[in-house]
């Protein structure tokens, strides 16, 4: 019976032993992660595109927008307008980042639109671009002020140019 219970044991401490010896692998790693870290990966290039990370309100009710840290590849967004505390309309962003170039494609209230080429790219500051939609043809983020970040769409509209913009600021995600 002893012998029995010693083997189950050894068993049973395997696994625990198993995952000490990796997780004390693991916090020795340098701070910048390894290709192998399935949680922090290899350290990424700064993207001209970083300032749009995180949440962004509009004081009161109004647009809500937030958008994850880029990836090499990707950064996604979504907005909610909301109004007497309700989300009246929302939208969700795919911002793909390719070839030196970056491509938004809104979806309004969920639904697939059209692609808009990043036209003029710099730090804190993006306007892309879609001449062959009918409104908007230029989205717009200008993140230069110091905890603001104002979103403007214009475009053609009634024979002139319509422009719309939210300025919003650096809030907490749980709001």
């Amino acid at each position: 019976m002893t012998a029995r219970y010693l083997s189950g044991a050894r068993a049973a401490l395997f696994p625990c032993a198993f995952l000490a010896a990796c997780s004390a692998a693991w916090a020795q790693e340098p701070a910048g992660g390894s290709s192998g870290d399935p949680i922090r990966g290899a350290p990424q290039a700064p993207s001209p595109l970083a300032f749009l990370a995180g949440c962004w309100a509009e004081p009161g009710d109004g647009l809500r927008e937030q958008f994850t840290a880029p990836t090499a590849n990707l950064i996604l967004g979504t907005s909610r307008y909301v109004r007497a505390g309700k989300v009246v309309q929302f939208e969700f962003h795919r911002i793909a980042l390719e070839d030196g170039g970056a491509t938004l494609t809104p979806y309004p209230n969920g639904e697939a639109s059209v692609p808009f080429a990043a036209d003029t790219l710099q730090d804190g500051y993006v306007v892309w671009a879609n001449p062959e939609h009918d409104f908007p043809q230029r989205i717009i983020y200008d993140g230069r002020e110091a905890g603001a970040l104002t979103a403007t769409i214009e475009g053609p509209r009634d024979g002139g140019t319509a422009r719309t913009s939210w300025r919003m600021l650096r809030t907490d995600c749980e709001r």
